[in-house]
């Protein structure tokens, strides 16, 4: 056998026990959250929060892949766990935060799981805005400033990418949305209000990804339809 196909033959077979080991990894990850999940709706207690905190997705890859196992059971809803998430207030503030960091680093804006995350990410931040579908825990009011003291530790790039999938909102002029004018919302004042006085080096990326972001992208699953739409098929 010639050196080079049997290289490609091990590379096919190591690749196929790599994601064979992945698929079972995630199938026992999917398990332990149902089941915390499951215990949380009856005992809110601190152990229950907890296990379920830490069996919540800890990347944005990991959340995907919830997501859509999530979705394959027909009795529950991605929405679900987002919201007992959002609901958790047995978590010490900063681990919260760092986790919640940690999902959306890289996250992009699409229907469903990624949408109700960004909408959990809106409350967390303290918008009070039609934004967020979720309010900061009575108690929890300092968790802006945790999240902005933890977000300004971050790499340049991912400090960007954070504030790139906070800010995106739908841009469909086509079907009557409206198009990026630039005009600031109450929610960017208050937060550009302390990032200046306490993180001046994040107001740029800020900015910049409000203005390009904002009415400025779409679902990502509905962006191929539509490129297609405006550059090939017209």
């Amino acid at each position: 056998m010639k050196p080079m196909k049997r290289y490609v033959i091990f590379f096919i077979l190591f690749n196929s026990f790599v994601l064979h080991g992945m698929a079972q990894w995630d199938t026992c990850r999917t398990a332990e959250l149902h089941k915390a999940y499951n215990r949380l709706k009856s005992d809110t207690t601190q152990k229950a929060q907890e296990e379920f905190f830490w069996a919540f997705p800890r990347n944005w890859n990991e959340y995907l892949i919830m997501d859509y196992e999530v979705g394959n059971r027909n009795e529950e809803n991605i929405y679900d766990y987002v919201e007992a998430f959002g609901g958790l207030t047995a978590i010490n503030d900063t681990t919260y935060c760092a986790k919640l960091i940690s999902v959306v680093r890289g996250a992009y804006y699409d229907a469903d799981g990624p949408n109700y995350l960004r909408s959990l990410l809106h409350g967390v931040m303290g918008d009070s805005s039609h934004e967020s579908g979720y309010y900061t825990p009575h108690g929890k009011e300092n968790m802006p400033f945790i999240m902005l003291w933890l977000l300004s530790r971050e790499l340049k790039g991912d400090i960007m990418r954070f504030w790139q999938f906070y800010w995106s909102k739908l841009y469909f002029e086509e079907d009557g949305g409206a198009g990026n004018d630039y005009s600031f919302n109450d929610d960017f004042y208050r937060l550009r209000g302390i990032v200046e006085k306490e993180y001046p080096d994040m107001v740029e990326p800020m900015t910049i990804a409000y203005r390009y972001f904002h009415h400025g992208v779409m679902f990502l699953s509905s962006y191929n339809d539509w490129w297609l739409e405006r550059h090939v098929l017209y």
